[in-house]
């Protein structure tokens, strides 16, 4: 497992085989992408509060699905919705 400065983990690893690396926003303080062995790519957008609000999954140039999150007054997650899906 490697980590960054801010201690926070860049990646998973079986030997020399990199499963998964993270990639954080500027300050280390939020993740902004995962990436796995397979190609597929993970990345999320924050509102203010830091709160997850979308969801993008690529495989190279396609986009496999994006999701979108709306939370209540009390930044409990109030619902998701599916914006595309493909080969899922």
């Amino acid at each position: 497992m490697g980590y960054d400065a801010y201690r926070n983990q860049t990646s998973v690893k079986v030997g020399s085989q990199n499963l998964v690396t993270y990639d954080y926003k500027t300050g280390g303080n939020r993740l902004k992408s995962m990436t796995y062995a397979n190609g597929a790519v993970q990345n999320l957008t924050y509102d203010r509060f830091g709160n997850v609000i979308g969801e993008k999954w690529t495989n190279g140039t396609t986009t496999e699905a994006h999701y979108l999150y709306f939370y209540d007054d009390k930044c409990d997650k109030h619902s998701a919705r599916i914006i595309c899906t493909s080969n899922f």
